[in-house]
C-alpha cells in the first residue's frame, strides 16, 4: 500500500502479479519490525502498568515485583530500539511519498536544506500558524542530514495532499510520546545501575501506570500517521481510496464476524480476569485470618 511492487499496469489491467514480490517488499521488513516493536512494547508497559498500580496501593511483595520487571525489560527494549527503526523507516517513506513528508513538516513551500522544524502549528488558509521553528533539526529528521531538502506541498496538486493538520499532529504526537517513553525507560535502567531504585518512586510508579494507556495512544497515533497520511491513495498512486470503495454489501458480514468475534474475546478476558482477581483477594484473605489455612497449619507445627 506505501510501496507496491510485484505486479505491471498495462492498458489499465494489472498484470505479471508476483505475490512473493508484493508481500515482501523494500519496505516490509522495517514495516514489520516498526510493528513488531511497538506491540512488544504496548503489551510490556500495560502488564508492567498493573503491577505498578499494585505497588501504588502497597503491594510491594517479589511477585509484584517480578511481575513489573518481566514485561518492563521486553517493553525497555523495545522503546529504545524504536525510534532508530521509526526514523530508517521514516526516511524510506519520506523518499517515496513527497506529500507525506511535507505534510509531516508542515511545510507548504520547498525548503532547502538547513531546513527547520516546526513543532506544532496548523496549516490555516495555506498559511502556516503557531508553530514553533527550530533551525536545522527538520532536515536531520527528515532527511539525515544537515542540508537536506524538504517537498513543500506547493510542488503537490491539492488533490493529491493528505488532511494535513491530522498527519502532520499524529506524527509529532507520535513521535514526542514515544521519545518521552524511551527517556523515562532509560532514566530507569540508568538509576538502577547507580543503585537507585525507582520502584520506591511514587512518581514513577504514576507514570507506570499510564505508560501503558500512552502506547496504545501512540501505536494509534502511529496507524493514522500511516494511513492517513497517505491519502487520498489507498495504494499509493495506484488506487485512489474513492475507487476503492467498495458498494457490495456481503462486506457486512465479514464486519460482523469480525466484530462478534473480538467482543467475545473481550468478555473473556474479562471474566477471566475478574475471576483471577478474586481467588487472588481470597487468598489474601485467608493467610490474613487467623483461622485461614496459613494459620491453621502453622498452629498445627
Amino acid at each position: 500500500m506505501n510501496y507496491p511492487t510485484g505486479f505491471i499496469i498495462r492498458n489499465g489491467v494489472v498484470s505479471d502479479v508476483r505475490p512473493w514480490a508484493a508481500m515482501f517488499n523494500p519496505l516490509a521488513w522495517l514495516q514489520f519490525l516498526h510493528m513488531w516493536l511497538g506491540a512488544f512494547m504496548l503489551v510490556g508497559l500495560v502488564v508492567s502498568g498493573v503491577y505498578a498500580a499494585g505497588m501504588l496501593r502497597g503491594r510491594t511483595d517479589a511477585h509484584h515485583r517480578l511481575g513489573f520487571f518481566v514485561p518492563f525489560v521486553f517493553a525497555s527494549v523495545a522503546a529504545v530500539i524504536q525510534p532508530v527503526v521509526g526514523h530508517v523507516l521514516g526516511l524510506q517513506v519520506g523518499n517515496k511519498q513527497h506529500a507525506k513528508l511535507a505534510a509531516f513538516e508542515l511545510a507548504l513551500h520547498s525548503e532547502t536544506g538547513p531546513a527547520p522544524e516546526r513543532f506544532g502549528g496548523f496549516l490555516v488558509d495555506d498559511q502556516v500558524r503557531w508553530a514553533l521553528p527550530i533551525p536545522r533539526i527538520g532536515s536531520i529528521i527528515a532527511r539525515g542530514t544537515f542540508n537536506g531538502t524538504i517537498p513543500g506541498l506547493d510542488t503537490i496538486p491539492r488533490s493529491d495532499w493528505p488532511p494535513v493538520n491530522l498527519t502532520h499532529w499524529s506524527f509529532q504526537l507520535m513521535v514526542g510520546i514515544g521519545l518521552l517513553i524511551a527517556l523515562v525507560v532509560v532514566v530507569f535502567w540508568v538509576a538502577r545501575r547507580r543503585g537507585h531504585d525507582l520502584l520506591g518512586n511514587r512518581w514513577f510508579l504514576r507514570f507506570s501506570v499510564i505508560s501503558g494507556p500512552l502506547a496504545i495512544l501512540t501505536l494509534e497515533l502511529g496507524w493514522v500517521t500511516t494511513e492517513i497520511g497517505r491519502q487520498p491513495w489507498t495504494v499509493w498512486q495506484v488506487l485512489r481510496t474513492v475507487d476503492a470503495a467498495t458498494m457490495n454489501r456481503a462486506i457486512w458480514w465479514s464486519y460482523t464476524g469480525v466484530l462478534v468475534i473480538y467482543l467475545g474475546m473481550a468478555i473473556a478476558a474479562y471474566v477471566v480476569l475478574r475471576s483471577m482477581a478474586r481467588r487472588w483477594r481470597a487468598g489474601e484473605e485467608d493467610l490474613a485470618s487467623p483461622y485461614g489455612p496459613a494459620a491453621l497449619a502453622e498452629a498445627r507445627t
